[in-house]
């Protein structure tokens, strides 16, 4: 495995598929750096006036969970390629359970719950996911709706499990803690399948590379300067897991990330940390450099943020790539075409 020596520094040219690289690298790299830092901040309950209260998982402690489930996953039979469907809310576990599919190899598929149950349908029966970990909600759909799931062989419940089998978080969470060592994923080996959201179509799956998501760390630290000294309130759960590989601080905010504009309660008074934070930005959804709707309304109720934007697209060894990849595998059908590429 490795990672880039110089972060933020230009791709060297060199042919496609011959660098390996593994996206869980990055975590490695700053559990390394900055082990006693918080790595993820989240609502954790609210106290006896109501206010919100927090926890969080250092750097150190992300990525050593990552590891227990690496061995967890693997020894339940997820294994590098296998097709991982995920439906877990955004925290410790969302973060801890991506990063373990990456260092196995094998391929999150992550779909926006928003975009309603026909499509939802749609989409993870094209995908034809081979494991599923999911909250007990997301497992009573896939009870409800069997034919979606024909292909799924490993099933996790994160929380309490009901009557439909498979196992459960804690029992996959491997104990005595483990250095896992990564796959030897190459830059153009299949990371992770993420659906867009479906607004202005039927939505679609999108393949991405390690070295895509590789590449685009580096873009957001070269070009937007994202550094390892801020934190980030992101109102898109997926961006949220740049965070972890750039060494920033992602605070994950008290809302139905379902419905982003349904006007879920935030107090930035609740908790005083970010204020101890000299740079805090806050990142929505799309296309690269636009700020995000309603700015202004957004910067009054996070008044310490230095940066209201959105963040920028899938990056590859050169944008050019990127956006060529995405013609390529912009579609279920593509997925489904290249689903040996994929395993």
């Amino acid at each position: 495995m490795t990672t880039p020596a110089t972060p933020g520094a230009p791709a060297t040219n060199r042919r496609q598929g011959d660098e390996t690289v593994n996206i869980a690298g990055q975590l490695t790299a700053m559990a390394a750096r900055t082990p006693d830092k918080p790595a993820v901040v989240w609502t954790a309950g609210r106290d006896t006036s109501g206010r919100a209260r927090y926890d969080h998982v250092t750097f150190r402690e992300l990525e050593q969970e990552t590891d227990r489930y690496a061995h967890g996953l693997e020894a339940a039979g997820i294994t590098r390629g296998t097709r991982t469907i995920l439906f877990v809310p955004p925290g410790r576990d969302f973060f801890a359970l991506v990063f373990a599919l990456f260092k196995i190899g094998a391929v999150p598929v992550m779909v926006d719950p928003g975009i309603g149950r026909p499509q939802m349908r749609r989409c993870l029966s094209e995908v034809q996911g081979e494991a599923f970990i999911g909250v007990p909600l997301a497992h009573l759909f896939r009870t409800l709706y069997p034919g979606s799931f024909r292909s799924v062989r490993v099933a996790v419940t994160v929380g309490r499990r009901w009557g439909w089998g498979g196992l459960r978080l804690e029992d996959v969470r491997a104990d005595p803690w483990q250095p896992y060592h990564p796959a030897p994923t190459r830059d153009t080996d299949a990371a992770a399948i993420l659906f867009t959201s479906g607004s202005t179509g039927p939505a679609k799956g999108v393949l991405y590379e390690h070295g895509m998501f590789d590449a685009q760390v580096r873009y957001l630290r070269s070009h937007f300067g994202y550094s390892a000294t801020e934190i980030d309130l992101p109102t898109f759960p997926l961006f949220a897991l740049f965070d972890a590989a750039l060494g920033m601080t992602a605070v994950i905010p008290d809302m139905d990330f379902t419905r982003p504009g349904s006007g879920a309660a935030h107090d930035h008074r609740a908790d005083p940390r970010p204020r101890r934070h000299a740079h805090v930005r806050v990142a929505g959804a799309a296309g690269p450099g636009e700020p995000l709707r309603g700015g202004p309304r957004h910067h009054a109720a996070v008044p310490q943020a230095r940066h209201i934007g959105r963040r920028p697209g899938p990056t590859g060894r050169s944008r050019a790539d990127a956006h060529a990849a995405r013609a390529r595998r912009g579609s279920t059908h593509a997925i489904r075409r290249d689903r040996g590429a994929a395993g």
